[in-house]
């Protein structure tokens, strides 16, 4: 008996041990994640961004039956419906995966395969729908391209499924390089050109970009081609992040994420949380993050000199899974980013199965109108 209570004991105080370091880190986080170029002044113009938040949707992409048959009507009727919400973010390129537009390509019709471009240009349509209704426009591009560094990666050491889709892509990379030879372009140029492309169209339409995947793209090339059909237009770059790396268990570390400026033409952080792999978007770690726009300088209208930013799902991954979001947590967080003057977009998942149905999620839209009634009520 008394072995069994000595051992009762010693549990007990690992336990409060853990709970302590965890405790700690929640406190110092934000000074680790503080260091950078705090005192610099904020750009003015994306003072659209400063205390507002936002959605991402994901549009079909590529030369497919959906984007043939797709209804942006329906999806913008649906979110209309949110009146406290200043923008939208649209894919260019399908979600995470840079080898396939939602948008046709007249410069590279006939010269790549036909999988990348559809022939219907479903972003305008849906750009031209949130316009009437005053959102600003952002886009999202993977920076890496047809090449998907990222998806190929991940593939080595995934499933099946991931790996099956690596695979059908794969014709896609190969058409891309063939493309690259023939005409002596690095991949950085051609993707320059495609951004530089679209910015020119779009012109004053797109109010801002977020490229994915920096590590893989040449951010002072990307960003000068988004800004041409629109200089003030306001860009992100996601890059490799600093870390800080904890321990929460003897046999669990964890590589947190912090908020932090990627590039110097940079006008808002890209603010991607520490990856789903890591720790569920709903994690109590990620109370952190919303803790770094709280103690900014000048509360969240400034991180590293630039608009701060959090991009964040509303699902277990970034287009799909479960919910476990309460109300409550969703709008305690969003109400202390935009309290802060910071800008925080949701993620969400799109009505199951994907593309079939334009809209988002049911399930997911009731928790956004629960979010908007309250900032509109300006509940604290």
């Amino acid at each position: 008996m008394t072995q069994k209570l000595t051992n009762i004991f010693m549990y007990g105080q690992k336990i409060n041990l853990y709970i302590s370091v965890i405790l700690v880190i929640l406190l110092t986080y934000p000074i680790f994640c503080n260091s950078d170029q705090a005192n610099k002044t904020i750009n003015e113009k994306s003072n659209w961004m400063s205390g507002n938040w936002g959605l991402r949707v994901l549009l079909p992409a590529g030369n497919i039956k959906e984007v043939k048959k797709y209804d942006p009507v329906k999806l913008v009727n649906q979110i209309k419906q949110l009146k406290s919400m200043k923008w939208v973010m649209l894919n260019l390129t399908s979600g995470g995966y840079g080898g396939r537009f939602t948008a046709p390509n007249s410069i590279l019709k006939g010269k790549v395969i036909d999988d990348y471009f559809p022939e219907r240009d479903l972003l305008l349509e849906t750009i031209n729908l949130l316009k009437k209704n005053n959102y600003k426009v952002i886009v999202y591009f993977a920076a890496d391209g047809p090449l998907a560094n990222t998806l190929y990666n991940r593939s080595v050491n995934e499933d099946r499924e991931t790996k099956r889709i690596a695979n059908k892509y794969l014709k896609n990379k190969k058409s891309w390089e063939n493309y690259l030879v023939d005409t002596k372009k690095t991949n950085d140029q051609l993707l320059s050109e495609i951004i530089e492309y679209y910015s020119e169209k779009y012109g004053k339409k797109i109010d801002g970009w977020w490229f994915d995947h920096g590590k893989w793209g040449d951010p002072e090339k990307y960003i000068k081609a988004a800004k041409t059909g629109n200089p003030d237009a306001k860009v992100a770059w996601n890059d490799k992040k600093k870390n800080i790396q904890i321990s929460i268990l003897p046999s669990k570390i964890i590589n947190l994420w912090c908020m932090e400026r990627s590039h110097i033409n940079e006008d808002f952080t890209a603010g991607h949380i520490t990856p789903i792999r890591t720790i569920e978007p709903w994690s109590h770690f990620n109370d952190l993050v919303i803790q770094d726009v709280e103690n900014t300088k000048h509360k969240g209208d400034t991180k590293s000199g630039i608009q701060s930013h959090i991009f964040i799902p509303l699902q277990r991954t970034w287009r799909g899974g479960e919910t476990r979001f309460t109300s409550e947590q969703i709008k305690n967080w969003t109400r202390r980013v935009i309290s802060s003057d910071g800008a925080i977009t949701w993620a969400i998942a799109m009505r199951s199965p994907e593309h079939q149905y334009p809209g988002v999620s049911l399930e997911q839209f009731k928790l956004l109108k629960a979010l908007d009634q309250s900032i509109l009520n300006n509940e604290n």
